[in-house]
Formats: C-alpha cells, sequence, structure tokens
C-alpha cells in the first residue's frame, strides 16, 4: 500500500490521499477574483498542464464559479506554462498581444513568475492576478503588487498528515478514515 501526496493517482494499492481539494481551490481564486474586479472582465487561465488531474480540477472549478456568481465575466483563453518560467513568460507575452483587453489571470500552478515578469514588464498595472501556492516568487509579487490573492497548499501540514497516517498504518495496523485528507 501507498499515500499519495498532493497529486492523486487512480488506481493500485493507495492507502489515502493527503492534498489539496483542487476544484475547491479554483473555486475559491473564482470567489476572490470576482470580489476584487468585479464584474465584465475578461480572463486568461495559466495552466501548469492539461495532463495533470489537479491543474484541470482548479480549471474546473474556477469556470464552473465564474459562470455560476460571475456570468458575464469571460474566460477569453487558457494556456499551459509547463511549469516553465521561460514558457510561462513568452505565453503571457502572446496572451497581452492577442488579448489587449485582458484584465485578470488565473494562475493555477507554477509558471508564476514569468506570467508576472510579462505583466510587470508590459506595464499593465490593471490586471488582477490570483494564483496558487506561496513560493520565493509568489510572495515576492504578492509584496510588489502584481498578485493580488494566492490560496495556499499548506505544504508542511500535507507532508504531517500523511506521515502520521504511515505510522498508524505500518504500527498500529490502523487503516485511514476517511480515505481521502
Amino acid at each position: 500500500h501507498f499515500i499519495t501526496v498532493n497529486t492523486e493517482i487512480e488506481g493500485g494499492a493507495v492507502l489515502c490521499h493527503v492534498g489539496v481539494d483542487y476544484e475547491k481551490s479554483g473555486s475559491t481564486a473564482a470567489g476572490i477574483m470576482g470580489l476584487i474586479t468585479g464584474h465584465r472582465i475578461k480572463i486568461a487561465i495559466a495552466m501548469g498542464s492539461k495532463n495533470i488531474l489537479g491543474h484541470n480540477q482548479r480549471v474546473d472549478g474556477f469556470t464552473r464559479t465564474m459562470r455560476e456568481r460571475y456570468p458575464d465575466n469571460e474566460v477569453v483563453t487558457v494556456f499551459e506554462t509547463k511549469d516553465d518560467v521561460e514558457l510561462a513568460y513568452n505565453e503571457m507575452n502572446a496572451v497581452l498581444r492577442d488579448y489587449p483587453g485582458i484584465s485578470a489571470v488565473y494562475i493555477t500552478s507554477g509558471g508564476q513568475k514569468g506570467v508576472c515578469r510579462a505583466i510587470a514588464e508590459s506595464g499593465r498595472k490593471d490586471i488582477t492576478v490570483v494564483t496558487s501556492d506561496a513560493t520565493k516568487s509568489v510572495r515576492e509579487n504578492v509584496a510588489s503588487g502584481i498578485i493580488k490573492a494566492t490560496i495556499c497548499q499548506e505544504p508542511f501540514r500535507q507532508g504531517y498528515c500523511s506521515l502520521r497516517t504511515a505510522v498508524q498504518y505500518l504500527v498500529y495496523g490502523e487503516l485511514p478514515d476517511p480515505d481521502t485528507y
């Protein structure tokens, strides 16, 4: 048996999963963005990879909540960063060129540094950025005002919970309840 941490894997002998509720994370990001910006905005979504379940779940949660709570807001493009700073920078520059009316960006995963650098270099101070995680570059961009809000994954808590669950199982034979934390 094994415990998945942060990224779920379907099938196999998974004892339990410890991680983020990615759909709720995306939904929370949409709510925060809506509170900050209001209505009638054009949004770009920067996601790490379409092949990663959690990134897709964040996009799904975000777009669903936007449709339900802020129906006049429009997601105009979703692009992949592959969690690569330079690719994210180049893709965001293309978005700024191709969608001049963009007023908000939701970043689901890595690549924040490149997206924020492109926005900063464009001189556009009217773009609201909401992201995930609390990496060094995210904290720096929050401090500089480019990122308006971020939803943290609480990595310490994830690590602690997974180790505690493993010890309970290996030492005491206790199965985790529930199977998802």
